[in-house]
């Protein structure tokens, strides 16, 4: 594709979809946590989870084109995670539960003395949450509430196996504010590399750090060579799962997306502004970058499955 032509889809992309962040992890990443953690589940938590989307009010999204041969629940629980994106537009668009401001949580990374302002971790239990880490924790109350309709605590669930998995993508808790992003990049989502041959935001970058497949298939044998790798086995990572706070999960995404995303302010990209069909082309993300950040997205995937089942674990025990 032509460098115009790429920025005018660029565009058009931007101005229908104009929201703080994109989604995060792309739909194999979500569903890759979620079978890491479903691997981490046993049969009876399965089966009680299970149970739950069952009652999912729209629950097509979660169960049409299942592979033969693959456990039907295990693919509708994978498929549960991607929910939240599922319903933002296309054939399952529901926008009476998108919530677009729950997919992210800013905490600022400064360079040149820039200053950004930080999100409020803390929800009112009044108000409409206003980023990831609120979010969870109406979803928690209302997963766990005694007097939940069915239907609903199905879609709160469907949250629950998204938002945590957000909480593990980097630039899904960080916006960069410097010199060049006086105002912030938006997660990345603002800050303009070249990728190979495309020009495209870090956001998007990372969204597919883990893969791109639409294969069931391919899921499972990916969560299994993770909890089989000596690196990312939960007993290699068992000093990372002793942090069970979401906020200090947001702030740990953080700290990575300052050193491993950002470089500590090292690299470097254009805004949207600066990345013109005419202007210069953005810097390209090095082999090196791509290489170490893919092994980074999967440590995040492994830590976030563990946690994520830890974390239904202890909801399960408390639902009535």
């Amino acid at each position: 594709m032509c460098r115009l032509a790429f920025w005018v889809a660029c565009g058009l992309c931007f101005i229908l979809t104009a929201t703080p962040h994109a989604q995060a992890w792309n739909g194999y990443g979500h569903s890759l946590i979620a079978a890491i953690a479903w691997q981490q589940l046993t049969p009876a938590e399965r089966t009680k989870l299970s149970s739950i989307l069952a009652n999912h009010p729209r629950p097509e999204p979660l169960t049409e084109k299942q592979a033969a041969g693959v456990d039907s629940n295990f693919q509708t629980f994978v498929r549960a995670a991607t929910w939240p994106d599922l319903i933002k537009s296309g054939p399952n668009r529901w926008p009476e539960q998108d919530r677009r401001d729950w997919h992210f949580v800013d905490f600022p990374i400064s360079f040149d003395n820039a200053r950004g302002k930080s999100s409020q971790p803390t929800w009112d239990g009044r108000t409409e949450p206003k980023n990831t880490l609120q979010a969870l924790s109406l979803v928690r109350e209302r997963l766990t509430d005694a007097k939940a309709d069915p239907g609903q605590r199905a879609i709160y669930l469907c949250w629950a196996l998204h938002l945590i998995g957000d909480l593990h993508q980097p630039l899904h808790a960080a916006s960069l504010f410097s010199a060049d992003f006086p105002t912030g990049d938006r997660g990345g989502n603002s800050f303009i590399v070249t990728s190979g041959t495309q020009e495209i935001d870090l956001h998007s970058v990372w969204d597919g750090m883990l893969g791109s497949s639409k294969s069931v298939r391919a899921i499972v044998d990916d969560a299994s060579k993770i909890a089989s790798d000596t690196d990312l086995s939960r007993d290699a990572l068992e000093p990372l799962l002793t942090n069970d706070s979401p906020e200090g999960w947001a702030k740990e995404s953080n700290g990575l997306a300052e050193v491993y995303v950002y470089r500590r302010g090292e690299l470097k990209g254009l805004t949207r502004k600066g990345a013109t069909a005419s202007g210069p082309r953005p810097p390209a993300l090095r082999v090196d970058y791509m290489q170490e950040s893919r092994r980074l997205a999967r440590k995040q995937a492994a830590v976030a499955g563990y946690r994520l089942a830890d974390w239904l674990r202890a909801r399960l025990a408390e639902i009535p």
